[in-house]
């Protein structure tokens, strides 16, 4: 009898993941993370995959751990308990701290081998509660007769797992971080690399080798906000960052004037329209090109602005 409910214990994650619930979670974040994001980016998407992801992630888990321990001959409570406690850990931490969100990406950048996006938002903390459902599930499985482990159970495994890692959806992509060498703008484009543009701003092209070190420097850090600046050949005109605008005075920085602002409606378009967004402006340079004053602005998730 001990026996039997060893191997009882050890297949009832396996068979879980056949369960109707957990496949359609996995459908969900699969079809959500791949498609809905992309072509219909909401509030709803960016956190259906947090949901779906919850619930059968540590199911998951305590299968893997089931398979990799299985020498050890460990209880299936303990394992599963470790399983969701390691969740709730991990996801709390990616959610509310910066650097945890940044080591995941990283993390799973290198292990597909193609740039990968873990947004940090507390919000999303509320996914949790689908821990009570997926604990629920796996324990009535668990008190199942022993069913033998089926070749469902491992493809579900698999899909699972690539389901997991390539999670994350369309790659968001900011620019922040701008500067100026030898009449060249640079733009630090975040997941993808460094882009220049050697035209005042008007087709950019990424960097392959060769960056200037002053640029790599000047990158390093973020710019201290507001940004603000005076033409070199007219120090009474002067330029600011401000919040979604930028301001110009004319004479030496005493007064300033709205020179630029997000258009109205925009930002509630793309308030709507994506989960994810950053306005800017962050930083500001300035250059002459052709016999012009340019200004480039740095528009976080909108790109630049010339």
């Amino acid at each position: 009898m001990k026996s039997n409910r060893l191997r009882e214990n050890q297949s009832a994650d396996l068979n879980t993941l056949t369960h109707p619930l957990v496949l359609f979670s996995i459908s969900v974040l699969l079809i959500n993370d791949h498609f809905l994001k992309i072509y219909s980016s909401s509030w709803l998407t960016g956190k259906l995959s947090d949901f779906a992801g919850v619930f059968f992630f540590p199911i998951l888990l305590s299968a893997i751990l089931n398979i990799i321990c299985k020498s050890l001959n460990l209880k299936q409570s303990h394992i599963a308990m470790t399983a969701f406690g390691f969740t709730v850990f991990w996801f709390s931490l990616i959610k509310t701290i910066p650097f945890f969100s940044h080591l995941t990406e990283n993390l799973l950048s290198k292990l597909l081998s193609y740039p990968s996006q873990v947004i940090c938002d507390p919000t999303d903390l509320i996914a949790l509660i689908m821990l009570l459902p997926a604990w629920r599930l796996r324990t009535i499985s668990e008190k199942q007769p022993n069913v033998k482990k089926s070749k469902l159970s491992y493809l579900a495994l698999g899909i699972a797992a690539i389901a997991t890692l390539a999670t994350g959806g369309p790659l968001i992509t900011s620019v922040q971080n701008l500067d100026v060498y030898e009449n060249t703008i640079y733009a630090d484009v975040s997941n993808i690399g460094i882009f220049y543009s050697s035209d005042g701003g008007k087709t950019w092209a990424e960097v392959k080798s060769n960056i200037p070190t002053q640029v790599t420097n000047n990158f390093r850090k973020s710019p201290e906000l507001p940004v603000s600046f005076c033409l070199p050949n007219n120090l009474d005109i002067c330029y600011q960052t401000g919040q979604d605008a930028i301001f110009q005075s004319l004479d030496g920085g005493k007064t300033w004037n709205t020179t630029w602002s997000v258009p109205s409606g925009r930002k509630i378009f793309l308030e709507h329209s994506s989960s994810y967004i950053e306005l800017g402006p962050y930083d500001l340079i300035h250059l002459e090109h052709d016999s012009k004053q340019v200004l480039v602005a740095a528009m976080g998730t909108e790109g630049v602005l010339s």
